[in-house]
């Protein structure tokens, strides 16, 4: 797979002879930033053809989309109050953010909150939340790849203090990781899927067997159940796709043919 020329974001699943007809993958980016929405219209029409979305995470199960349930030591409980503090007027002074109001937060959140305010936001809803409004109006259930006991059990086996350098190094210099991620919006808009892949193994440095493999074959595994009897659209992270650990060469391995949309 590494030696494909043609590559992007959106992928054709297809079980075989006689069988169902293709569900489809597509890699995201969880922003707001218009550069994200290049695939959305491509992505909904091709939605309306399927039975059901499947994201990293049911973003209307119980407790989704909130970080506040306990992941490990808070980041106020790691740093002094003078330094939090001190943190707190660089966030608000440099991004308009409140740090304080997400203190309560494990390091490895707050350092993954703050890296997305490093992008604009354009639209409403991150990409994954607007896939996930637009399959509501179309009356289509929506599906977690994981669970959300096992996405908070990944964030508790982060090393606090890797997260916590990563937020003080965030704060002392700001626009070079701006810098970082803009190039990563423009691979995405680009839809440069192995330079994503890349990047995302570049950001991550000795996580990636938490942060990225191991999840890539448990939600490869349960696409593949899940597609084996209806039609899926889904929608995860564009890191997790590509690569010899990657989604689509599990899912190929687990029988499907796969390949690239325009």
């Amino acid at each position: 797979m590494e030696n494909t020329r043609k590559v992007g974001l959106l992928w054709e699943l297809s079980p075989g002879e006689g069988r169902l007809g293709p569900s489809y993958l597509l890699g995201t980016m969880h922003v707001r930033d218009q550069r994200a929405f290049g695939a959305f219209e491509r992505a909904t029409a091709l939605l309306q053809e399927c039975e059901v979305l499947a994201l990293e995470l049911d973003l209307g199960g119980p407790q989704a989309g909130r970080p506040e349930v306990p992941g490990g030591p808070a980041l106020r409980a790691l740093v002094s109050p003078g330094k939090l503090s001190r943190l707190a007027q660089a966030f608000s002074k440099q991004l308009g953010v409140d740090l304080n109001s997400v203190a309560h937060w494990p390091p490895s959140l707050v350092a993954n909150w703050l890296q997305l305010q490093l992008l604009e936001e354009e639209q409403p809803l991150a990409l994954d939340e607007a896939l996930y409004e637009a399959a509501r109006e179309m009356g289509k259930p929506v599906i977690g790849l994981e669970s959300l006991g096992e996405q908070l059990e990944v964030m508790q086996r982060i090393p606090p203090a890797g997260s916590l350098q990563s937020i003080l190094g965030l704060g002392r210099n700001l626009k070079a990781h701006r810098r970082a991620m803009r190039k990563m919006a423009e691979s995405y808009a680009r839809e440069d899927l192995p330079r994503l892949h890349r990047q995302a193994k570049r950001s991550i440095g000795g996580m990636r067997p938490l942060m990225l493999y191991d999840r890539n074959a448990r939600m490869a595994q349960r696409l593949a159940a899940h597609a084996s009897g209806q039609r899926v659209f889904a929608a995860v992270g564009a890191g997790h796709l590509w690569g010899g650990k990657g989604m689509l060469r599990h899912l190929k391995h687990l029988g499907y043919s796969i390949r690239p949309l325009p």
